[in-house]
């Protein structure tokens, strides 16, 4: 894993949610964007055809699973 900081995580949330640019974001509020990207991602793997057992996997997955696991700290 790597070292991502909070600064990090957000500008990752940016980059995904470019509408929240401007705005002042809290852990929870960018706790649920991580997990409706999360979502969107197991949604894209259900429509390729991957089983989920692969997800875990998945290094888009992985990506999120740990900016989670950053935020809930």
């Amino acid at each position: 894993m790597s070292e991502n900081s909070f600064e990090d995580i957000c500008k990752y949330i940016v980059e995904k949610f470019p509408q929240y640019k401007d705005n002042i974001l809290n852990n929870m509020k960018i706790s649920e964007l991580l997990k409706k990207l999360l979502d969107d991602r197991m949604n894209e793997l259900t429509v390729l055809g991957i089983h989920h057992d692969d997800w875990p996997d998945d290094d888009g997955i992985q990506e999120i699973e740990e900016y989670i696991n950053i935020i809930s700290k």
